[in-house]
């Protein structure tokens, strides 16, 4: 996984594996997935960086009240669980 930053933008982008963008997708106000020929993520993009963590505590269960979050696995899985994916595929 590789992570992008631009700090003067303050995108954020998260390439969670190697591969050719075929479709983008909103998954979520000012955050966008891009998926593979398989309808697979290959990256996830935030128009502002500072959304990020709201992102993730929406959609973790709390533990102590801290989120646990493993990237990338956690992030795919939570993509894939949601169906947000196959619900933009039509």
């Amino acid at each position: 996984m590789r992570i992008e930053y631009s700090a003067d933008e303050r995108l954020l982008y998260l390439r969670l594996k190697d591969g050719e963008v075929t479709e983008t997708v909103e998954l979520d106000d000012g955050v966008m997935a891009d998926l593979d020929d398989a309808g697979e993520p290959i990256g996830v993009e935030f128009l502002d960086a500072a959304d990020f963590f709201p992102f993730v505590a929406r959609r973790t269960p709390l533990s102590d009240g801290m989120v646990i979050f493993d990237l990338p696995g956690d992030l795919a899985t939570i993509l894939k669980r949601e169906g947000q994916l196959s619900a933009h595929r039509g």
